[in-house]
């Protein structure tokens, strides 16, 4: 494999799997400090549509450790592909 496709393929995974994972990262971390504030969590009315308050935390927290992991994906790939590809 040559520097090009490995440039390429690191490119394309911080594009397809980083960017993503930076907005899930704001978004769980808003989720988990929302769920916090217990002026967010009196906003539940009582047989709403809504989830309920107490899924809201585990959502966050789950959104907070998915975004970690595809954090690391580019790292990983970039890693790899760029120590199989051979000086030019």
């Amino acid at each position: 494999m040559n520097r090009t496709i490995a440039t390429i393929l690191t490119v394309g995974s911080a594009l397809l799997c980083g960017i993503p994972s930076l907005f899930l990262c704001f978004m769980g971390t808003t989720t988990v400090l929302g769920a916090s504030n217990p002026d967010f969590r009196a906003g539940f009315v009582e047989g709403s549509q809504g989830m309920s308050p107490d899924l809201i935390l585990p959502y966050g927290l789950v959104m907070l450790a998915v975004s970690c992991a595809l954090v690391i994906v580019p790292i990983v790939v970039g890693v790899v592909t760029f120590r199989m590809s051979k000086p030019q």
